[in-house]
């Protein structure tokens, strides 16, 4: 993918190890990926960044996944913009939130790398 068409990305999640794999895997499939693991900060991000898509974690300190999401898709710059979630949390409770939250895809950790970018590649298209 030329570095024009590179999609960028922002990741959100209080794990750095886990965002620097995300952001690691996702840039060898050609994407601009932005980390960020203070939930706050994340959001000021997605609120004042261009971004394709939104990857977010549920359980973090402060603000969970669902609130930032929420949060997304009530604002006119970013309720456009698909988002992931990615998290430990795997009830099927949590994935319907996640999905009545805003989220289109919901993944659960451990994730597969190839699971990763697949479902990164389907949401950006």
């Amino acid at each position: 993918m030329a570095e024009a068409d590179a999609k960028r990305i922002l990741a959100i999640d209080d794990e750095p190890e886990f965002l620097q794999a995300v952001q690691k895997v996702l840039a060898a499939a050609g994407h601009n990926v932005v980390i960020e693991s203070d939930p706050q900060k994340g959001l000021d991000l997605a609120l004042k960044g261009k971004y394709d898509l939104i990857i977010l974690d549920v359980a973090m300190p402060s603000m969970d996944g669902y609130q930032i999401c929420e949060r997304l898709k009530v604002e006119r710059a970013t309720f456009s913009i698909p988002v992931l979630f990615i998290s430990a949390k795997r009830e099927p409770s949590d994935l319907l939130k996640g999905f009545f939250s805003g989220a289109h895809e919901y993944l659960t950790k451990p994730v597969h790398q190839q699971d990763l970018v697949r479902k990164v590649e389907r949401l950006l298209r």
